[in-house]
């Protein structure tokens, strides 16, 4: 069963000039600073809180090109009913400034909601975690025109696992490892080997 809802997601209820992108998926309430705007409309604005109330969501992905932060502010109720939440976030400096919000904000905001954050590299097929003492540490892992997804998981439950083995074979001890840490990162641990 699926329900589709036609609105512009952010953080109130009423109507928002949108902007419509030359780039169809650079489309959104901010002006998106790579692509032109070919043109404006008027469409109906609501909040998560408002669509969604206290039902059940296991995870949200929030891709709304700059005004993360403001979805955010506006699913607190979401947030609070679901406390297993997982979030994916798209993480683009350039569109953020563009918004008028620095990356770290967003970052911030999601530490302080209690969620230990990792950055999805797609080309590296690697995981990052952020340093929460060091919210300028995302640097070194994009530039300020790339953009990253955020793997956001309520830090009660976020586990990082490395493992060390004796030796670099692949026999017994280290393919009973190996097999371990294949099974734990199905179920969401994050490992190092």
């Amino acid at each position: 069963n699926v329900e589709l809802l036609n609105y512009v997601i952010s953080d109130a209820v009423g109507e928002v000039e949108f902007n419509l992108a030359e780039a169809s998926d650079s489309s959104g309430i901010i002006a998106h600073p790579l692509t032109k705007t070919v043109q404006k409309r008027v469409l109906p604005m609501r909040s998560l809180d408002s669509l969604l109330g206290e039902r059940r969501v296991d995870v949200l992905k929030i891709d709304t090109e700059g005004n993360e932060l403001k979805v955010l502010q506006g699913c607190q109720a979401v947030l609070r009913a679901n406390p297993a939440l997982r979030l994916i976030i798209e993480f683009n400096p350039k569109c953020l400034r563009a918004a008028g919000v620095e990356p770290e904000q967003l970052l911030d905001a999601l530490l302080g909601l209690g969620y230990e954050i990792y950055f999805c590299h797609d080309r590296r097929r690697q995981l990052y975690r952020l340093d929460a003492n060091d919210l300028s540490s995302w640097r070194s892992i994009i530039t300020d025109l790339e953009y990253i997804n955020l793997w956001c998981v309520p830090a009660a439950e976020s586990l990082f696992v490395c493992y060390v083995s004796h030796s670099s074979k692949r026999q017994g001890a280290e393919r009973s490892m190996l097999t371990l840490a294949t099974e734990l990162t199905e179920q969401g641990v994050y490992s190092h080997i």
